[in-house]
């Protein structure tokens, strides 16, 4: 378990190997990341390639993954810069199954939620894609095993949501709804960087909180997450009824 860790301004001579965290090459199966951010990585915030591992697992809550692929001055890098790569290999073939729970990809210069080539099985549960190249891209080409897609936000323009199996139901962009910035208290990506609490644990934040004249609110469905009301809020941050 990595538990609340930041990871920043990482950078390297041809921009295009520094990430954030990296559970990736020939990692292990059923580590854990909980409560961490990466921001301003001149690559990906998290990186799950694979070369030497196969059909292994990593899971990810509460994560935050802000403003990747653009350097410490703010311009953008000259490489990926996605918030979450889920997988991808040399050959093309390899499975990394990633489960993402209230997590948070804002801001990144790519892709919010990437396929690359990952083979594997990826679900993402009550989380927020905001203002990345392509909030969620899966594509047809090299395509994943199976794509869930549950209770998650979506803030801008979504890519391609394809994998051999897909389960994507009561997202933002689905039953008739449509996530815009009223629905939030705030969409300033900057307090997402905000000072830990003396606890260590994430900052107390207006970003993505629904307001309470949001359709996007008990719009749901039970996913095994703790919720109040009626039915689970969209998003990573449930409303206090």
């Amino acid at each position: 378990v990595v538990l609340n860790s930041d990871s920043y301004f990482n950078a390297d001579a041809s921009q295009g190997n520094a990430d954030g965290f990296a559970p990736k090459l020939d990692v292990g199966s059923g580590n854990k990341f909980v409560g961490c951010r990466a921001w301003n990585n001149s690559d990906d915030g998290w990186d799950g390639y694979l070369r030497g591992a196969d059909n292994v697992s990593t899971s990810y809550e509460n994560c935050w993954a802000i403003d990747n692929g653009k350097l410490k001055s703010g311009a953008n890098g000259t490489v990926d810069g996605n918030g979450f790569k889920t997988g991808g290999s040399d050959d093309k073939l390899l499975r990394h199954n990633a489960t993402y729970a209230r997590c948070i990809s804002a801001g990144n210069v790519h892709d919010g939620f990437d396929h690359n080539s990952n083979r594997g099985n990826v679900t993402i549960r009550n989380s927020l894609s905001h203002n990345n190249g392509a909030n969620i891209n899966f594509g047809t080409t090299n395509i994943a095993s199976s794509l869930t897609i549950k209770n998650t936000i979506s803030l801008g323009t979504n890519g391609m949501l394809s994998a051999t199996t897909t389960d994507i139901t009561n997202n933002s962009w689905q039953n008739g709804l449509s996530a815009t910035n009223a629905d939030f208290a705030s969409v300033d990506i900057t307090q997402l960087k905000a000072k830990r609490k003396a606890d260590g644990s994430l900052p107390d934040i207006d970003y993505a909180k629904l307001v309470p004249t949001s359709d996007l609110r008990n719009a749901g469905i039970d996913v095994g997450l703790p919720y109040n009301g009626a039915a689970p809020d969209l998003g990573p941050f449930e409303s206090i009824e």
